[in-house]
């Protein structure tokens, strides 16, 4: 399927931000769009069928031995912790949060 120049465009903007793991006010910010602008063509270009509407990254396990549900002692580093069953997820500050964005929307 052929689609027009500004299309092209909104399509290859739409897969840098994917691949930036910034938010999208942040990606608009620096590309100088209006963030509503992006959504509106992310969601024509879906509909077109030029972008998936599924994106997988990938994901390291770092243990496959069941874990103790217990309290975490405080790490003065980490300043977010989300639990859903059956995952918690404990993020650190210099933890790439547009990264964090990708896992919890991919769990959700």
């Amino acid at each position: 399927m052929s689609c027009s120049p500004a299309a092209e465009r909104w399509l290859r903007l739409v897969q840098e931000h994917e691949a930036s793991g910034l938010s999208i006010r942040e990606f608009a910010r620096r590309h100088d769009f209006n963030p509503s602008t992006f959504s509106s063509w992310k969601s024509r270009l879906r509909r077109m069928g030029l972008l998936s509407s599924t994106s997988f990254f990938a994901l390291e396990v770092s243990s496959l031995e069941p874990v103790q549900a217990q309290e975490p002692p405080p790490d003065p580093d980490v300043y977010l912790s989300l639990e859903a069953l059956p995952v918690t997820i404990r993020v650190q500050s210099s933890t790439d949060l547009g990264l964090v964005r990708r896992v919890v929307e991919a769990l959700c």
